[in-house]
């Protein structure tokens, strides 16, 4: 038994994005690479509105199988108060993927977005 085909019109967009959505969207970042024990890790960046506001940061870590740009339109509302990081963790989203895993390696991959 085969299951029957989506129809294209069911993946057609049909209401517009909230006003929020697309500040949040068009707001400024920067993409960034990292080597963490030979292995490139991913994060975007959101500067911090103020100067006080880039001295302290925040760092978003998504779950299993997402990517940083899940944080896209939640990290600017932080930016009044913060530098906002969001990371690729490896083998996820833009990053290098390891030979192998284990907890060890996530905490450095880490440290390193945030500085």
């Amino acid at each position: 038994m085969s299951l029957p085909s989506i129809p294209p019109d069911y993946l057609d967009i049909k209401a517009a994005s909230p006003d929020w959505f697309r500040w949040a969207l068009g707001q400024e970042r920067s993409s960034h690479i990292v080597t963490v024990e030979s292995c490139p890790i991913h994060y975007l960046l959101w500067p911090g509105k103020t100067p006080e506001a880039n001295q302290r940061g925040i760092l978003l870590v998504h779950g299993g199988g997402a990517h940083a740009n899940w944080w896209s339109f939640i990290a600017p509302y932080f930016t009044r108060d913060f530098r906002v990081a969001a990371i690729d963790l490896s083998g996820m989203g833009d990053s290098g993927r390891r030979q192998d895993y284990s907890s060890e390696p996530r905490p450095t991959g880490r440290r390193w977005a945030v500085r």
